[in-house]
């Protein structure tokens, strides 16, 4: 009965992170005239750009595979050669003005997000946060920068203020989620711990009868 209550728990940690991130977005796209599905697809993008031994050919895939067992900083290496790639070839890391509107509402960007970051978890991903602490720490840097971006669009027009929130926005939203997920492996994690120390249905060190 214990381990069941730990486990709604944690389901709902994981509902209350993605309600509160989700309303966030829609007040944000909604006050900036975006559409929230723009800042997620844009996210999702920009992400499988810079991480193409995940998300790369097979050849490429298979590559990385090789790759990130011999270096432990593979992946963010080529994270920030992509990412300075664009920058160069564009003037901004963003990809938000490429995407395509794929996705009609949110249900369907979430479930994308899914098979996207199943990706990153089947390939086990060298820059994917695995812990709470570290996703914590991602998701405030992502905050930070959205409001730096906030701070700053009076010094351009609307349309081009908007798209740059959006893009924050949208990183935010993804910080999020790999909070979420991050807190549930974190969590399902000791409740194996704990099953697995079990002796007849009684934690290891205790008695039936709850004694020392």
């Amino acid at each position: 009965m214990r381990a069941w209550c730990n486990a709604l728990c944690v389901v709902g940690e994981w509902l209350l992170v993605m309600a509160v991130a989700e309303a966030a977005l829609r007040a944000t796209a909604a006050y900036w005239d975006f559409g929230e599905t723009i800042a997620m697809e844009a996210v999702m993008s920009k992400v499988e750009e810079r991480l193409p031994l995940t998300f790369g050919s097979s050849q490429m895939v298979a590559f990385g595979t090789l790759i990130t067992t011999l270096s432990k900083d593979a992946t963010n290496a080529i994270w920030r050669y992509m990412k300075t790639k664009r920058v160069l070839a564009t003037g901004s890391s963003s990809v938000i003005s490429e995407v395509m509107g794929k996705y009609d509402n949110m249900a369907a960007a979430n479930d994308a997000w899914d098979r996207h970051y199943d990706m990153r978890s089947q390939h086990q991903c060298q820059r994917r946060n695995r812990t709470v602490e570290e996703a914590t720490a991602s998701t405030a840097s992502e905050i930070t920068e959205l409001f730096a971006e906030l701070e700053t669009t009076t010094q351009h027009g609307f349309a081009h203020a908007a798209m740059a929130v959006a893009d924050e926005a949208g990183d935010v939203w993804y910080g999020a989620r790999c909070y979420a997920v991050a807190y549930t492996e974190q969590a399902l994690g000791a409740l194996r711990d704990w099953k697995a120390n079990m002796v007849n249905g009684t934690p290891a060190g205790v008695s039936a009868h709850g004694c020392l």
